[in-house]
């Protein structure tokens, strides 16, 4: 059974500080904070992890005979140093004398991993100078992945335009590679930030909600999973979540809750996985279970080729665009003209990073037909079968 620390103040380094008095922690040595700094956006968005929460994690850990240092790797297109010093939290290293790591700005080494998807990642080197990793992101719904919460917040330590390549190879296998990153950098322990949550189409432009809550373990499954459930989500729904319990990363559902009362703090979140979304995943899911089977055969290649074409989703951007240009610094295909914002579809690699970066949730995904993916699988299901009867499945 894990255990959860789950604890509502209106002063959030209160809360954080009681929510760590909870745990039984050993915060010995050199201590990596790893924040959610996704971007340089303003402190008002609550995109960021709140300083105060840092501030505090930083008081906790010296007060327990450890060494604090915070690092981080921005989004892709982002200066890791602007989003460092707009989130307010430089104001907080520089008064406590932490050192802050920008990642990006590092000396980067290859490690090979176990992965089921990824079999090498490039990280800062500095990354291995650590005893432990706490894994600090924002309580927020997100338009690709459901959640963002500890688990995905790992695929930060990714160095450089290294987080693209989990993007551009579909919604299952960033679930995946999230899952891969975690299983060899795994944190010892979440602090969820729920100061500020965000809900709908986070993890920029979502719409804020004050929660004054802090969610910490040392399982950062249970973690995740719990934030699931006070946001009204079930957690078996979000595949990097469950893909981690299934590999005996923690815990889903055997979680003991100590502190505030759940069911006293949950209310029902504005997910952005609904609807003709949520089918798309469901598609998309049904379709990598194909693709499992018939792994090592004559289908394969073409098996996922289909799928990818299928499913790929592109953006596009509606009215609501502000002409800030975000999404012509961060897109890292440079498929989005400067003067006419608009997407050139044949530099366009659906990597969705400027979705997901927008402010104002102005990109939106451009929706799978249903009867075109229904029928890619049915054909699918006919060659393999086919060729199954006749030996040539091989």
């Amino acid at each position: 059974m894990s255990l959860v620390a789950v604890v509502k103040n209106e002063s959030i380094y209160e809360a954080t500080c009681k929510a760590l008095e909870k745990l039984d922690v050993n915060l010995d040595g050199n201590i990596l904070i790893k924040p959610n700094l996704v971007m340089d956006v303003s402190l008002y968005r609550r995109a960021c992890t709140n300083p105060e929460v840092i501030e505090a994690i930083i008081d906790f850990i010296e007060s327990n005979g450890g060494k604090a240092f915070v690092g981080e790797s921005s989004m892709v297109g982002c200066d890791t140093l602007r989003a460092y010093e707009k989130s307010g939290l430089k104001e907080v290293c520089e008064k406590k004398r932490i050192k802050f790591i920008d990642f990006n700005r590092c000396k980067p080494i290859k490690i090979n991993i176990k992965g089921e998807f990824i079999k090498e990642i490039i990280v800062a080197k500095d990354l291995l100078n650590f005893d432990k990793i706490l894994s600090v992101p924002v309580m927020k719904t997100h338009v690709l992945t459901g959640v963002t919460l500890s688990l995905k917040n790992m695929k930060g330590i990714q160095y450089r335009n290294e987080k693209i390549r989990l993007h551009s190879h579909g919604m299952k296998m960033l679930h995946v590679g999230i899952v891969d990153i975690v299983s060899h950098f795994k944190p010892y322990m979440a602090v969820i930030d729920a100061s500020y949550a965000q809900e709908g189409e986070g993890p920029i432009g979502g719409d804020i909600i004050k929660m004054d809550l802090i969610i910490a373990s040392k399982d950062c499954v249970a973690a995740d999973a719990t934030a699931c459930r006070i946001m009204g989500i079930n957690p078996h729904g979000i595949a990097h979540i469950k893909m981690a319990w299934k590999r005996g990363l923690g815990e889903i559902d055997d979680i003991e809750i100590v502190g505030d009362d759940i069911n006293k703090i949950k209310r029902k979140f504005k997910h952005p996985l609904l609807g003709i979304k949520r089918a798309k995943y469901k598609f998309l899911d049904f379709g990598m279970d194909i693709l499992a089977k018939l792994k090592g055969t004559s289908e394969e290649d073409r098996a996922y080729k289909i799928l990818m074409e299928t499913m790929e989703t592109k953006p596009y951007i509606t009215k609501l665009c502000k002409k800030c240009k975000k999404c012509v610094e961060i897109c890292p295909n440079n498929a989005i003209d400067e003067d006419t914002i608009r997407i050139n579809y044949e530099k366009c690699k659906a990597c969705m990073i400027c979705m997901e970066a927008c402010p104002f949730n102005a990109i939106k995904s451009k929706e799978i037909s249903v009867l075109k993916a229904s029928k890619e699988i049915v054909v699918t299901l006919t060659r393999a079968g086919i060729k199954a009867i006749f030996g040539k499945l091989r």
